[in-house]
């Protein structure tokens, strides 16, 4: 995985879960449409990486979904079983799936600090920035088209946070791709001793090649 940041993917989760909540105490296809397969997504994504990042990342992606298995089991409770009106149950949701929706946008941030600091923008993922940057503008459109605050206002936030890391990403570009190219050296190493290990070859050499490939 190199250098680059997880943790939105977590987010990408429980930003479509909370979306498909808000989308059942107030009845709307346009989001429950495009939310619901995007929590299969969010799960494919972070399947798939998590094989391949290095323990202490693994703990904190748990951590994570901990967290926001159990705001959903709290609002879900309280949703169920406290005597709210429908207009109460809509703010509810509405509140929690915004400020979920913040953190998913702000989870690449965690990395920003280093980014600027060392120069280097290959904690940042151009695709997940450049896919933040259109869905935020998408949903700020609809969001005043249909006159829901809960929809502009987050998602205003969203856009202008997914500028802030398009900026740097391009800002940093040559360093980003300096990184990657290591990253696919290192695992070429890793594929290439595992495979055909050379004379003299011993776990320890793979163990360190594995983790210069995991870091």
């Amino acid at each position: 995985m190199g250098e680059l940041n997880v943790l939105p993917y977590p987010a990408i989760i429980a930003n479509c879960v909370g979306w498909v909540g808000y989308s059942f105490v107030k009845p709307n296809g346009f989001v429950l449409g495009p939310n619901a397969p995007g929590i299969l997504i969010g799960f494919f994504y972070m399947m798939t990486c998590m094989p391949l990042v290095k323990q202490r990342t693994a703990d904190w992606v748990n951590v994570l979904m901990l967290f926001y298995s159990s705001i959903f089991i709290i609002v879900g409770a309280i949703t169920c079983y406290a005597d709210l009106g429908e207009h109460a149950r809509r703010l509810l949701w509405g509140y929690t799936s915004n400020a979920i929706l913040v953190t998913y946008y702000a989870s690449p941030l965690s990395t920003l600090y280093r980014t600027w600091r060392t120069r280097d923008a290959s904690s940042l993922s151009l695709p997940l920035a450049t896919a933040n940057a259109i869905n935020g503008a998408l949903w700020v459109a609809y969001g005043i088209a249909i006159h829901d605050n809960f929809i502009t206002v987050p998602n205003a936030i969203g856009l202008l946070l997914a500028i802030v890391l398009l900026a740097s990403i391009f800002t940093f570009w040559k360093s980003r791709n300096k990184a990657t190219k290591d990253v696919y050296a290192a695992n070429a190493a890793f594929d290439t001793l595992s495979s055909n290990p050379s004379p003299g070859t011993t776990s320890d050499d793979l163990l360190k090649t594995k983790e210069s490939v995991n870091v």
